[in-house]
């Protein structure tokens, strides 16, 4: 077996900047990496191990898995436990489970006589803050830390079965790694959680969310987790009441772990409440005593300012970075009366500074039509994105859950009449770009759409090519490289153009202007680069990911940086 160690390890370069801190927990970091199998595969067996260390957790992302039908891989951590399994090939990438060990093996078992592909890893991401630690700052505990493990309410059955529908999640965004909280809401798996967690699909598909992460007893025990579920689907999202409705895309753990029923009521000052969460990514704890409050934790204001005046209630419950999208719940019922969101930067809780969670009564009417049915979406398939006129394009659409029957309305973008169908053809007879919107309903009456970007160019025009894309620094700037480019060319992110494209000669191009440029490349997502040049030609779309930056070096002892502390303010 062939054993890759990654030494010495990482050199990051971040940047803190002067905008409030969300305290979402920040404990990790994103590498872009190259390591895979032989391609392809002649043996029936292949591993490589992999070590990371320093680390605190390792994530992979398989950028490729092409194996035959009956071939599998298998992730297995540094204790021997199995961390993910799949069995065929995969038509698109994925962030596997995080291992909490600093190794991970990779292992193909190929059937008699495959020979598959094999595998190629792009993308790590890494811990370099144990959770413990993550948690200090900012703290928003009110007095004495009244937080307990949830298996000291083992004896409330009503406690014990609603906590088990709150989940501990990692997510990426911008390349860094973060923990918040979140739970379940409806039967078919819908998850609520905080729009300044997740408030994007790019992030919803890192997600990953352990559930019954506690400990086995009442402030003792190893803590373990029972199962994780793994890429999701946003919903719906809101900043002003700072929610965000995912639907799991592979997993259906309210089947597993039940869900909790949202409120509509208004709640009031006086009534009592409790919280279940994952402070700082640690093992479940419930917040059901307040010393402030002199016993069991009250609802202690309402009518308060959150992101917008008055959406939140006020309780001096205790919480700490990373119990963002915490339920709240009413003391009696267990239903749940707000969403946590706002924590404090201190112990100096004060009638005026307290914890904070958006009413549900609030939220409730805007997701509430979501949670009867399944989660539906929808994808669009071209045959072919650009070439010259006339071009005939083949369209598929793929619904993502749902229910049958399934409709589909085809907008091709050129005025012309809308098809139907999950698979039609239209030819272009005119040259342009042209935003194809698929619109699907099923038969829940559900809506989704997806689209496409079409480029149809004249026959006489001449078709750049680009070949990569590099960062240059001082000022922020991309270097375009390619064929065939013409002076007077634009470069294009989006469909939309730069500030400013400098022409260097027919293989190079500068993207210009420094921060106006930069908002245009945002860290962590991917985005389509073409080069238009003077006569029409486009190239085909070019991706690119702008990561932080980051040094791998060869050889030699190191440690893994750090996290830096977050600054106290707000949000959890």
């Amino acid at each position: 077996m062939r054993k890759l160690k990654m030494a010495g390890l990482f050199v990051l370069a971040l940047c803190v900047g002067l905008l409030p801190v969300a305290a979402r927990t920040k404990v990790g970091e994103t590498i872009d990496v190259r390591v895979g199998s032989p391609h392809p595969i002649q043996a029936e067996s292949w591993q490589r191990e992999l070590e990371f260390p320093g680390s605190t957790f390792v994530k992979l992302h398989l950028a490729k898995l092409a194996l035959g039908p009956k071939d599998v891989l298998l992730v297995v951590d540094g204790t021997g436990k199995e961390i993910y399994r799949h069995e065929g090939s995969l038509t698109e990438g994925t962030w596997i489970p995080a291992s909490l060990t600093q190794v991970v093996t990779l292992e193909i078992r190929a059937a008699n006589g495959s020979k598959p592909w094999g595998v190629e890893i792009d993308q790590v991401g890494f811990g370099f803050a144990r959770l413990a630690e993550a948690a200090i700052v900012p703290e928003s505990i009110c007095g004495n830390n009244d937080m307990q493990d949830a298996a000291c309410y083992a004896g409330d059955a009503g406690k014990s079965q609603a906590g088990e529908a709150v989940g501990r999640m990692l997510f990426q965004e911008g390349g860094a790694w973060y923990l918040c909280t979140g739970f379940l809401v409806s039967d078919y798996s819908h998850f609520l959680t905080c729009n300044h967690c997740i408030s994007d699909q790019s992030g919803a598909n890192t997600l990953e969310v352990w559930w019954k992460y506690q400990t086995p007893a009442c402030g003792s025990g190893t803590a373990a987790y029972d199962s994780t579920s793994a890429g999701a689907n946003l919903v719906t999202t809101n900043y002003d009441l700072d929610y965000s409705l995912l639907a799991f895309s592979n997993d259906d753990p309210a089947q597993r772990y039940g869900y909790l029923t949202p409120s509509g009521a208004v709640p009031t000052v006086g009534e009592t409440m409790w919280i279940a969460g994952h402070p700082g990514g640690q093992p479940k704890q419930f917040s059901v005593n307040s010393d402030m409050d002199g016993g069991l934790a009250k609802v202690d204001a309402v009518g308060l300012a959150g992101n917008v005046p008055g959406t939140d209630i006020g309780y001096y419950a205790d919480t700490e970075g990373g119990s963002s999208g915490s339920p709240v719940m009413d003391g009696a019922t267990n239903e749940v009366i707000a969403l946590h969101h706002f924590g404090i930067s201190g112990y100096t809780c004060t009638s005026t500074d307290m914890n904070q969670g958006v009413e549900m009564a609030q939220i409730l009417p805007e997701i509430q039509s979501y949670l009867t049915h399944p989660y539906f979406g929808v994808t669009a398939g071209a045959s072919v994105t650009q070439g010259d006129v006339p071009l005939a394009v083949d369209f598929t659409a793929q619904p993502v859950q749902g229910t049958a029957p399934y409709t589909y309305d085809w907008d091709f973008g050129d005025g012309s009449a809308h098809g139907s169908g999950p698979s039609v053809s239209h030819t272009y007879t005119v040259a342009g770009y042209f935003t194809v919107v698929l619109t699907a309903t099923d038969g829940n009456g559900s809506t989704a759409t997806d689209n496409h970007l079409l480029i149809v160019a004249r026959s006489s025009v001449t078709p750049p090519t680009i070949t990569g894309v590099k960062k240059m620094q001082n000022p922020f700037r991309l270097k375009v490289l390619g064929t065939l480019f013409q002076a007077g060319a634009k470069v294009l992110i989006g469909g939309a153009e730069v500030p400013k494209t400098a022409f260097k000669n027919a293989g190079t191009l500068i993207a210009k202007k420094g921060s106006a440029l930069k908002a245009m490349v945002p860290k962590g997502q991917t985005l389509s680069i073409q080069v238009r040049n003077p006569d029409g030609g486009v190239s085909a779309p070019f991706s690119y990911q702008r990561v932080a930056q980051v040094t791998l070096s060869p050889g030699g002892q190191g440690t893994l940086p750090q996290s830096k502390p977050a600054v106290p303010r707000d949000l959890e």
